[in-house]
């Protein structure tokens, strides 16, 4: 793989990784808030699509002419970004339409 193109594979990598964590990170909170979901399902699920195909390719290249040590690390980190990603939608689905009360105890 060139440089140039191992370059663009790596900045994309990071860019949609760190989009996705951050989206991952806003569906947790928005489940434990019992708020809707920030972002429309087919959004999410666009965005893990996204990523998923960015990391077939690189590896797929990978094959072929190789990939440096630190764009392995990025792999690493965007499948796991796709995996908090499902998980959130998980616990979005889990807690959706539940409810929770709150008391307040005074100390004696």
């Amino acid at each position: 793989m060139s440089e140039d193109r191992e370059a663009l594979v790596k900045q994309a990598l990071a860019d949609q990784t760190r989009n996705l964590e951050r989206l991952s990170d806003t569906i947790v909170r928005a489940a434990e808030g019992r708020r809707d979901l920030p972002a429309s399902l087919e959004e999410v699920i666009k965005q893990i699509a996204t990523l998923t195909t960015e990391c077939g390719e690189a590896v797929e290249e990978h094959l072929d002419d190789g990939l440096s040590e630190d764009t392995f690390e990025l792999l690493q980190g965007a499948l796991e970004a796709i995996r908090g990603g499902l998980d959130s939608l998980l616990v979005f689905k889990a807690l959706e339409g539940s409810s929770y009360e709150t008391r307040t105890v005074a100390n004696d």
